[in-house]
């Protein structure tokens, strides 16, 4: 009987332990800078993400006319998808990524990158409209930043795009209106290990479907950062460069370095042996 009763309690937990892992979501592993994706391997009916991104939904969260900073209950899984979809999804839409969240579905795409090393965070993407009603609603396309891999996210100033209802589109995998989106991560996503980029939706106004986004042509890079440990030794030391102005008598000066990862020790000659950084 006692064997009976353990048997069951650890079928119990198993089940538990299953339950829980499949509410969570998956973190894409994080890519190194330059980064690149044009989605040419979607034909249309793909299933698997490209390496470092992910789909996510939010359980029976409602869409509002802000974007969701929360994060992600569980993965949503990738299918093809076309203009006449009109549940939410993330989808392979043929040579590009779709998302359309409805008003109690809403989905994201994940995209996780690294850098480590790295500032000037350059991010671009051809963003554009799938599925649209021109009777129907505008909503707004965004990306939100957060670093790691848990916590809330960020939203990013400049980084949306809106469907403008001009024409109907509503079969095939075809776009109309696409912008390309340029921007630059603000600076808590400089010289991190994950920063997690998310695309989501928002209303903006009007009533009835909502339409689907697509992102595609994107495209991630930045700039080193200066060492601790780089070459000073060409270092210029002259009155544009230094405060106050460098004369023959001047046995001290400072120069200012951006962009460094630590701080920076020079030595001076023994002809400027005052002389200090």
């Amino acid at each position: 009987m006692l064997k009976l009763f353990t048997l069951k309690y650890l079928l119990l937990l198993l089940v538990i332990g299953f339950t829980i892992k499949a509410e969570g979501q998956t973190n894409p592993s994080a890519q190194s800078l330059p980064y690149s994706q044009n989605f040419s391997s979607f034909t249309g009916s793909i299933t698997t993400y490209p390496a470092g991104i992910q789909g996510w939904g939010f359980g029976s969260t409602a869409l509002s006319t802000t974007f969701n900073t929360a994060a992600p209950t569980a993965d949503q899984a990738l299918a093809g998808a076309t203009n006449a979809s009109t549940s939410g999804f993330v989808g392979d839409m043929n040579g590009k990524i779709g998302v359309l969240a409805t008003g109690t579905n809403i989905k994201a795409i994940c995209l996780a990158i690294n850098t480590t090393s790295l500032t000037n965070i350059s991010v671009s993407f051809l963003a554009a409209t799938q599925r649209q009603v021109i009777t129907e609603r505008i909503n707004e396309l965004g990306v939100q930043y957060r670093i790691g891999t848990s916590g809330i996210f960020t939203n990013i100033a400049a980084s949306t795009y809106q469907n403008n209802l001009a024409v109907a589109n509503t079969t095939s995998t075809g776009s109309v209106n696409p912008v390309t989106v340029s921007f630059t991560l603000p600076g808590p996503c400089i010289n991190q290990a994950v920063v997690q980029l998310r695309w989501i939706q928002r209303d903006v106004s009007g009533s009835g479907g909502r339409p689907s986004f697509s992102i595609d042509d994107i495209a991630i890079s930045g700039s080193p950062l200066l060492s601790s440990n780089a070459d000073l030794s060409n270092l210029s030391l002259s009155t544009g460069v230094l405060s106050p102005a460098f004369t023959p008598a001047t046995t001290s000066y400072t120069a200012s370095v951006a962009n460094a990862v630590t701080s920076i020790t020079a030595t001076p000659t023994s002809s400027d042996a005052n002389s200090t950084i």
